[in-house]
């Protein structure tokens, strides 16, 4: 291929590649932009793979797309609160409002068979801890959660 077919080829491909990331803009959803951009799949990939600039690019202009669909989702989900679309208003208020986020509550019993070494009960006591952490509401005193208080029933349930 001599300088001017390549020239001719480079300037094609760069065109291609403006325009699918102007769709991905708007639309950031990979097959359609090469739909309708007109490159295929495979050539979208081999470039991503290819030039670590235009995988860059994409990166940017999916992460703008999304945000533009996310306006457009949350200006559809004010036109419907406003027209007092009750799914519309659970979601906004679930979404946003923690007084009205769903909860979880756990209540259970652990029965123990066997009498837990020294060892095992300081572990124990490290895990209910770490899960107590991650799980349980975190209150105005997070003393309330007496971990001691839990292990020495299990120990004496085993004994």
């Amino acid at each position: 291929m001599n300088d001017k077919q390549r020239k001719t080829v480079d300037d094609r491909i760069a065109k291609e590649k403006k325009s699918l990331l102007e769709i991905l803009e708007k639309t950031p959803v990979v097959s359609v932009a090469c739909e309708r951009s007109g490159v295929s799949k495979a050539t979208y990939h081999r470039w991503r793979a290819e030039d670590p600039e235009f995988a860059e690019k994409v990166d940017g202009a999916m992460s703008e797309g999304k945000g533009f669909i996310s306006d457009v989702a949350k200006a559809q989900l004010i036109s419907l609160i406003k027209d007092k679309n009750f799914p519309a208003l659970k979601l906004w208020l679930q979404s946003l409002d923690p007084d009205f986020r769903p909860s979880l509550a756990i209540d259970g019993e652990i029965k123990i068979e066997k009498k837990l070494s020294p060892e095992e009960a300081e572990e124990m006591r490290r895990t209910l801890a770490i899960i107590s952490d991650m799980m349980l509401p975190k209150g105005p005193n997070p003393n309330d959660y007496d971990y001691e208080r839990y292990l020495a029933q299990a120990t004496e349930r085993r004994a």
